[in-house]
């Protein structure tokens, strides 16, 4: 072989293997916990930079959940998922999609299906601007991504507020702010069925709000948008009227 293409094609092997070393695809092969290797078909517990799937089994958090970001620093981020399809993760630990990362770049995700459940403690999400603070850093935008009957909740608030989220806009961990559904739905951090306010799609439309807290909310449940209900009314009366026919 040519000793050029020996190396290059060494060399892609080496990358190949070092890419699949950071990232894998990991589904829950039975109830347990999220740390817990005997959990997944790995047999390795869920890394920060994986595509992890549970898709009918229920998953518990017995510590905080880190998507698109790892704890050791320098803190690599990439574009981790945790996707709940059919089945829950539960626990009353933090779901960190982004604080406390200097370097920027996270676009991780968490998607709830339709028979998804998600409950948390508390939850960051992030959405950086390349041109925003006084450090250069790469953009990126953590999303939450439901389909219609998708549910999250959570269990508490912070110290210094009663609401579940905060919303990272910088790299300096400290440029935050508390965030509301309707203000994550309007960056697009919030979605159902592909549409957010990025979209002019109007918020209530698409989500109910419940579980009242101190003037908050922390139940999201994802419906169907007005139009699909019209149109599922619709059929039903054609139906109803054919066999009346």
């Amino acid at each position: 072989m040519d000793r050029m293409k020996f190396f290059s094609t060494a060399t892609a092997a080496v990358m190949a293997i070092g890419l699949s070393a950071q990232a894998a695809t990991i589904t829950a092969t039975s109830d347990g916990n999220y740390n817990n290797a005997g959990t997944w078909d790995s047999a390795t517990a869920p890394g920060a930079l994986d595509e992890v799937i549970i898709d009918g089994f229920d998953v518990n958090m017995s510590a905080g959940v880190r998507i698109g970001i790892e704890a050791a620093s320098p803190f690599n981020t990439g574009t981790g998922s945790v996707s709940v399809d059919n089945g829950s993760l539960t626990g009353s630990k933090d779901i960190n999609m982004g604080f406390n990362n200097d370097g920027g770049g996270v676009d991780a995700s968490l998607n709830i299906g339709a028979n998804g459940f998600v409950s948390t403690n508390k939850m960051w999400v992030v959405s950086y601007d390349a041109d925003a603070g006084a450090n250069p850093h790469a953009a990126g935008m953590s999303t939450i991504n439901f389909e219609e009957g998708g549910v999250l909740t959570w269990t508490a608030g912070w110290s210094s507020d009663t609401f579940g989220f905060r919303l990272v806009t910088d790299t300096n961990s400290a440029s935050f702010t508390t965030a509301t559904f309707e203000d994550l739905w309007d960056i697009g951090v919030i979605t159902n069925s592909g549409q957010s306010g990025l979209t002019g799609a109007t918020f209530s439309n698409y989500f109910v709000q419940s579980d009242a807290h101190a003037g908050t909310f922390r139940t999201l449940t994802a419906v169907p948008e007005p139009g699909s209900l019209a149109l599922l009314g619709l059929g039903g009366l054609c139906m109803f009227r054919r066999r009346r026919g």
